[in-house]
């Protein structure tokens, strides 16, 4: 083997840790969505307090094998017309996970993040059965 080609594997394999290591110590970005005003905003207001609160004692134990959690909090008012502009907010954010929505009636929103988006979701508080096995 040539000292050139030695000297590129060298270099392919330092670009290789260099980037393993960025990858796991990037943040975890949780979005949060929820109806944080308008009608039934006190429910969204309390659920994203508890959600705070979670991250805050998750990253005060450090974090998740050593990544931060970031939380992104968007206020969709309960309308299933902003679902558009919040999936454009949680890929430009980089989200990884979502926690959200908290009233059943944003189950179409639900089936729009699915379908459009790789992002893992979970509610805390919806209590439909239309979202049973998705």
């Amino acid at each position: 083997m040539s000292k050139k080609m030695i000297g590129i594997v060298v270099v392919a394999l330092l670009i290789f840790i260099g980037l393993t290591q960025f990858v796991a110590r990037r943040p975890i970005y949780i979005g949060f969505s929820a109806g944080l005003s308008g009608q039934w905003s006190q429910l969204g207001v309390q659920v994203r307090n508890g959600f705070l609160l979670a991250i805050e004692d998750v990253n005060a134990a450090g974090g998740i094998k050593g990544r931060k959690i970031i939380p992104v909090i968007i206020d969709n008012q309960n309308d299933n017309d902003y679902t558009p502009s919040l999936i454009d907010q949680l890929q430009e954010k980089g989200v990884d996970y979502f926690v959200g929505f908290s009233i059943s009636s944003m189950t179409p929103s639900i089936n729009k993040i699915l379908h459009e988006t790789d992002i893992l979701i979970m509610s805390p508080t919806m209590s439909t059965n239309t979202l049973t096995g998705i």
